[in-house]
Parts: structure tokens; C-alpha cells; sequence
């Protein structure tokens, strides 16, 4: 796995951003945006979020939408490497 921050407090406000690069099989582990919302954007390949138990399978050039305090994952289940931004924004 490989992130780079794109942007974060103080140079924002209230965003922080990043990108990152899933090799296959990778995962980012289940964790809760506190009074956050998140945004998934697929660059390049395919991952599968896990949105509160729920599996849903994004594909390139599509995004997720993560409502504030929501557990969520992001796993590359793909042969292939995926990479995405996040942008994270304080409610």
C-alpha cells in the first residue's frame, strides 16, 4: 500500500485528500470517518468497499459517497493495481 496526501489541516480547513495504491489483495482496514464525510474516487483498476457490511464493487472513473460516522473498507480484489483518491471533509 502506498498513500500520498494531497492535502490536509493547516493548509486546509476542513479537507484533507490523498491518493492511494492498493496491489492486489490489499486492503485499507475497517475504520470510521468521526463526523466526516468521504468521498472514493476509482483512478485506476477496480476496488470493493465494505460500507457497513455492505459490498459494493466500484470500476474506474466511478465514485462512493461515505455518509459521517459510517464503518467502511477499501480492498483491492482485482490482479491488477488500483489506485483512488480519497477526499475526506469535516462536517
Amino acid at each position: 500500500m502506498n498513500s500520498v496526501s494531497l492535502i490536509k489541516p493547516p493548509k486546509s480547513r476542513v479537507l484533507k485528500a490523498g491518493k492511494v495504491s492498493l496491489s492486489p489483495d490489499e486492503e485499507i482496514d475497517e475504520h470510521i470517518t468521526l463526523n466526516r464525510e468521504e468521498l472514493i474516487y476509482i483512478l485506476k483498476g477496480r476496488a470493493t468497499l465494505f460500507v457497513e457490511g455492505e459490498k459494493i464493487c466500484l470500476n474506474e472513473k466511478e465514485f462512493y459517497y461515505i455518509k459521517k460516522d459510517i464503518k467502511h473498507k477499501v480492498k483491492n480484489e482485482s490482479n491488477f493495481v488500483t489506485e483512488y483518491l480519497y477526499i475526506v471533509g469535516l462536517i
